[in-house]
């Protein structure tokens, strides 16, 4: 006899959740629908963060309920993870109960970052710089492009970085340690473009 426990009906319950529909707002224009699972997919790739503006879809035009996406009774469940995680000094992954291969588990201590941002908008850029340098040394290589070396690979910079800069202030960061990308209030032709040119070891 078999029986389903309640973490299983949890995890049933979570699937069906993310059947639903969104929108996205980036730099005041809605892109969407996308299921559940295409965002989860995105915050995968670093293409949706917890600050990004949602709304669940089924409402009439003009009356949607925007809220920053780890704000949202479903989508906030992709990250969950970020709040209790620390700046790790070690490496983030391997060492657990069972790591038959250490290497293959382990995440590198640092991670070689590049950090460009659009150049057309500089207003508010102190937060920013001041973001960039807690992520690790810095050298500013050009008025909008910086080179780190971070506790913390592309996504999670992204998401660190992201709140920094206006809605419609481009960020692309790249992980050449690990050959990552993540990018933020990139319009969905570009993600498209993007994710066709940049191929990465799967």
């Amino acid at each position: 006899m078999s029986m389903a426990g309640p973490d299983r009906h949890d995890s049933d319950e979570r699937e069906t959740a993310f059947d639903n529909r969104w929108v996205l707002d980036v730099g005041g224009r809605v892109y969407g629908p996308y299921t559940g699972h295409a965002l989860k997919e995105y915050k995968d790739q670093g293409r949706l963060a917890p600050h990004s503006i949602v709304a669940r879809t089924g409402r009439p035009a003009g009356e949607e309920e925007w809220v920053r996406a780890a704000d949202d009774p479903v989508l906030g469940s992709l990250f969950e993870d970020l709040d209790s995680v620390p700046v790790p000094t070690a490496p983030a992954h391997g060492g657990g109960e069972d790591s038959s291969d250490s290497r293959a588990n382990t995440a590198p201590e640092s991670f070689n970052l590049v950090v460009v941002t659009d150049s057309g908008s500089r207003r508010g850029w102190g937060a920013l710089e001041s973001a960039i340098l807690s992520l690790g040394p810095t050298y500013k290589l050009a008025a909008n492009i910086w080179i780190v070396r971070a506790r913390v690979g592309a996504a999670e910079a992204n998401a660190r970085l992201a709140p920094h800069v206006g809605a419609s202030t481009r960020l692309f960061v790249v992980d050449a340690t690990t050959d990552r990308a993540a990018w933020s209030n990139m319009d969905p032709k570009s993600e498209d473009k993007i994710a066709r040119v940049w191929k990465h070891p799967d």
